[in-house]
């Protein structure tokens, strides 16, 4: 055999070897959610499953990044407004339709390990709580922090529009920097019009949707065609397929 074909090869066997030796150090999971959609929060559980097993196949941790799209961005609810007077509104259905919709979502939650309790849920605009949620994203606590924001509004028949409730529990889901805990509006804002944006370019119209990436960086359409994605609560077993695809490039 030629020499230089001879060390060739065995440079290309040993850069296929050391690819197969180097898993990917972290796989980023970007989803777009809404705190008041009972089938996101239900993904969220769904993913924390598949995560849990794929590090315990692998040894890969999993983030979770949490973009923001509202589902009712414009949403004014009156004191007192049931979550079965609100969707009803918003769907232009009965009460009684609103009600047993509710009752076949509570018993899908039920399957995954949830309770939700719509008897108690306060509905809400949740600008505010995608403010937060972008806050917490610069401090690495966002996936606590929108897992509170769940808890609050599915069980616990917490207002996730008011501002005291939503700084009581940033302050249980995130360690304050120095200086302390701060709130810039305007930048909040302004990650909240970019996540709506991203979503918008990259054609998500309905939540939840995940994208799964080896970078944190907000993956383009580019990036996103490349990546495994998977739109809805699906099973545990999807996620943790794709979370697999991530890892092995395909």
């Amino acid at each position: 055999m030629n020499l230089r074909l001879f060390f060739v090869s065995c440079a290309l066997i040993i850069s296929r070897f050391n690819a197969m030796a180097s898993p990917t150090d972290t796989v980023y999971v970007h989803v777009w959610t809404d705190i008041v959609c009972p089938f996101c929060a239900i993904g969220e559980r769904h993913l924390d499953d598949a995560a849990n097993a794929f590090f315990g196949q692998t040894g890969t941790p999993v983030v979770l990044i949490p973009h923001a799209f509202r589902l009712q961005p414009d949403m004014q609810v009156a004191p007192g407004t049931s979550a079965y007077a609100a969707l009803a509104e918003a769907k232009g259905i009965s009460e009684a339709e609103s009600r047993s919709l509710h009752a076949s979502v509570t018993q899908r939650a039920v399957a995954s390990g949830l309770s939700f309790n719509f008897d108690r849920a306060i509905p809400a605009n949740t600008t505010r709580a995608h403010h937060l949620l972008a806050r917490a994203r610069t401090l690495g606590c966002s996936t606590e922090v929108l897992r509170r924001l769940f808890a609050a509004y599915f069980w616990e028949g917490k207002d996730v529009d008011d501002p005291a409730v939503l700084e009581s529990l940033f302050a249980a889901s995130c360690t304050p920097p120095p200086g302390g805990f701060t709130s810039d509006s305007a930048t909040e804002a302004a990650a909240l019009a970019a996540d709506e944006l991203a979503a918008r370019m990259l054609g998500i119209r309905a939540v939840p949707h995940f994208i799964f990436t080896t970078t944190p960086a907000t993956p383009d359409r580019a990036a996103a065609t490349r990546a495994a994605s998977v739109q809805g609560a699906q099973p545990s077993s999807v996620l943790l397929d794709a979370l697999h695809r991530t890892v092995e490039g395909g």
